[in-house]
């Protein structure tokens, strides 16, 4: 009676140990998960208050830049029409251009892609080939068309700062005339600036670090000295823009640094409402830290380790007992104790499990019957039956690998469920299987008046039930019985 108080006393102990730990990882996961949803759905409300941001941005550059897009219009029109009077670019005066055009810049675009004349500086011989992919394609375009254009705000491939651009052809099309005007030269910047709009956000935001509105040719349009381009960042984040840029697609790279701490950086895809060339499109690159998050996990941690690790020695051992003590009756729940293939159960299962899936691919079902078993029974034996089928299990593990699954529903009929069929597999699979029984009637005397009779079929759709499935299995393979045995019948649906 002692030696069962105490084993009781052991069970409940251990079954309260266990208990306790669980309550307390349940309840620590549940706070990781609370915390880290938290955590999402802030970054998820940040971007969406960033894009509103956006888009009142790009309304007021579109009201404000209603002036200067009249100005520079007029001002290429005149420029045109001077073009046609004089084509030579070698004899025009850039200094009179540029003391008339006042902050604008001028230049000019050959078919080439290449600045010809230009008033800016930093642009003298600018060849768009070797920076601008995107924009080499909008040039090749307009030159084609005889309509002005009026981009947004983009950046200039010399100086990398942010710029508002237009563009109108010769009527050539040999060249593409251009003005230029850096933002912050404009009205609108002094109201509506990209830089103050991130300050403020990075203000309110506390787990916002960092945020960059950029171009799809790579070009950070709130620039500092160290980010200007894409090609300031490191490899994977390189990757990641150009991920969102070619697919529109928000990409995300979390990269783990010292102590637990997290950096996520986001590149979120940003489509102006109103096309402006290049500007249309911009790629919003966001940087989280973790760091709040980092501080409430940190306070659960130190409480509940010493519990996880108890819990985890204390699972093993329990775990190891009930494995020990179960797996005999696990193992009769699931194969076949004569040959080791599964049973009717596990194929029950099974075919439950994969046809709830959805699978992409249609079920294929074989059924085989070991024909003049009895005879072998009458003349061998029982138990030389038994090896019989014992080695046929092998000899269809053999033939359709981890392919198939191979099922004993009793006596001398087996199946083989393939989880991705086609009328080719089944036909594969159905010829070696023959073809191996075949080869053991010169290896086994006992296999000389046996063979196999082979019934298969696919799914009809992917949501066919198992029983009609069975049905029609069990059809084909009748018909191998009858028109002879020894044979596979293969049907499926053309």
């Amino acid at each position: 009676m002692r030696s069962l108080l105490v084993k009781v006393f052991i069970s409940i102990a251990t079954f309260t140990a266990i208990l306790i730990i669980i309550m307390s990882l349940v309840t620590n996961q549940a706070m990781h998960r609370n915390i880290i949803e938290q955590q999402q759905e802030a970054e998820r409300n940040i971007e969406e208050h960033i894009i509103s941001q956006l888009r009142e941005m790009d309304s007021a550059h579109a009201y404000f830049a209603q002036i200067e897009d009249e100005q520079m219009e007029k001002g290429l029109y005149e420029l045109r029409e001077y073009y046609e009077q004089n084509p030579d670019f070698s004899t025009w005066d850039l200094a009179a251009i540029k003391e008339d055009i006042g902050a604008r810049e001028f230049y000019v675009i050959d078919a080439n892609n290449r600045i010809v004349i230009t008033t800016h500086a930093p642009s003298v011989g600018m060849d768009f080939n070797e920076c601008c992919t995107e924009f080499v394609r909008l040039i090749q375009e307009r030159l084609q068309t005889d309509e002005f254009y009026f981009d947004g705000l983009e950046n200039s491939a010399a100086t990398r700062d942010a710029w508002m651009y237009s563009y109108l052809p010769t009527k050539d099309h040999q060249y593409l005339l251009e003005y230029g005007i850096r933002f912050g030269d404009t009205s609108v910047s002094k109201h509506f600036s990209y830089e103050s709009t991130v300050e403020n956000l990075t203000k309110i935001y506390t787990q916002l670090i960092d945020l960059r509105i950029m171009t799809i040719e790579g070009f950070v349009l709130n620039t500092t000295p160290d980010f200007m381009t894409i090609d300031d960042t490191d490899e994977k984040l390189q990757h990641a823009y150009n991920e969102a840029v070619d697919k529109q697609k928000t990409m995300t790279v979390v990269q783990q640094l010292a102590d637990g701490y997290v950096e996520t950086h986001r590149f979120i895809p940003y489509e102006a409402e109103e096309a402006r060339g290049n500007a249309t499109q911009r790629i919003i690159y966001a940087k989280y830290d973790n760091s709040t998050a980092l501080a409430l996990l940190q306070r659960n941690e130190a409480t509940l380790k010493w519990m996880l690790v108890l819990g985890i020695v204390t699972s093993l051992i329990v775990l190891f007992i009930i494995l020990k003590l179960f797996s005999k009756t696990i193992r009769l729940a699931t194969y076949d104790v004569l040959t080791g293939a599964y049973n009717r159960a596990s194929y029950l299962q099974y075919m439950d499990e994969i046809i709830s899936s959805r699978n992409k691919y249609p079920i294929g079902l074989m059924l085989i019957d070991l024909d003049n078993f009895k005879q072998l029974n009458d003349q061998y034996g029982h138990a030389a039956g038994d090896e019989v089928l014992q080695e046929l299990v092998m000899l269809l593990k053999e033939a359709v690998g981890k392919s198939g699954y191979v099922v004993r529903f009793g006596g001398d009929e087996f199946a083989i469920v393939f989880e991705k069929a086609t009328p080719d597999l089944l036909h594969q699979y159905a010829n070696a299987i023959l073809k191996k029984v075949r080869a053991k009637h010169e290896d086994n005397i006992k296999w000389t008046n046996l063979s196999v009779s082979i019934g298969a079929v696919t799914q009809h759709e992917l949501t066919e039930p198992e029983a009609d499935l069975f049905k029609r299995a069990d059809t084909a393979l009748y018909e191998s019985k009858e028109t002879g045995k020894n044979r596979a019948t293969i049907r499926f649906i053309a």
